[in-house]
């Protein structure tokens, strides 16, 4: 009696499943080279920026110029006709007789250079030796020293009384109010002891009134004084502007004070 065989149909080649990896590595292949191509545009996108920045504020080629885009694809973004966030940042910038370091966070930036950004945002900090020529060059708070401490500023200078050297001090805080700097004096004291602005000698009582000071000159055109805040050991004033082209002239134009 011959054994039964149980007959199995012939497997089936799986011809499909070549052109599956196939397809598979190519789109790999295509989603990794359309990185590397897109953090070539990111680098040359952030450089040529950075070039603009040096030429706008007359820098040398050899100042520093950060320059982040943030989003995920520049090419997609080109493509879209827009960068959505870009960081700019100059450490060390001459603003008039200060220095300071200086960060611009611009927004919605089209591609077109002639058309207007949706916001920019700009702090310029300084230390506390140009905070002295901030206030004694704005104000004419006489300030033979000036330094920050716990989140305010003290002025330090003195007057002569009968040819006397009397020291006054003041504590000022700083603020801003329709972008003006606002300068006001908390306490003062004469000669070690606290007194009221009342009671200092005529020649300088009126130099401890709160001020409200202009700072349009100092600043880009496009840009408005926002706020002024004391951190740590410095000074950090913060503008900003809407309608605002990033051309050449950005910079290099300044506003005006009222006669």
């Amino acid at each position: 009696m011959s054994e039964s065989r149980d007959l199995q149909p012939p497997k089936r080649k799986r011809r499909w499943l070549a052109p599956v990896i196939v397809v598979g590595t190519l789109i790999v292949l295509l989603v990794v080279a359309f990185f590397i191509v897109d953090g070539f545009a990111r680098d040359a996108a952030e450089k040529l920026v950075g070039d603009q920045v040096r030429s706008s504020l007359s820098l040398p080629e050899t100042t520093p110029v950060d320059v982040d885009i943030h989003g995920t694809s520049v090419l997609l973004q080109a493509l879209g006709g827009s960068l959505e966030r870009v960081d700019i940042a100059v450490a060390d910038l001459a603003v008039g007789d200060l220095r300071g370091d200086a960060k611009l966070v611009a927004t919605s930036v089209p591609i077109d250079q002639t058309q207007p950004i949706g916001g920019a945002r700009l702090e310029f900090t300084i230390g506390q030796g140009d905070v002295q020529k901030l206030l004694g060059g704005l104000s004419g708070l006489p300030a033979s020293s000036a330094t920050i401490d716990d989140g305010a500023v003290k002025l330090a200078t003195e007057f002569r009384l009968l040819g006397l050297a009397i020291p006054i001090g003041a504590t000022v805080g700083l603020s801003a109010d329709a972008g003006q700097l606002v300068i006001t004096p908390e306490s003062v004291e004469l000669n070690g002891a606290s007194v009221t602005a009342d009671q200092l000698p005529s020649p300088v009582r009126g130099l401890f009134d709160t001020q409200n000071i202009c700072v349009a000159t100092l600043l880009p055109q496009a840009f408005t004084l926002d706020s002024v805040k004391v951190k740590d050991d410095s000074v950090v004033l913060e503008v900003s502007g809407s309608s605002i082209t990033l051309n050449s002239a950005l910079f290099s134009s300044k506003g005006t004070c009222p006669a």
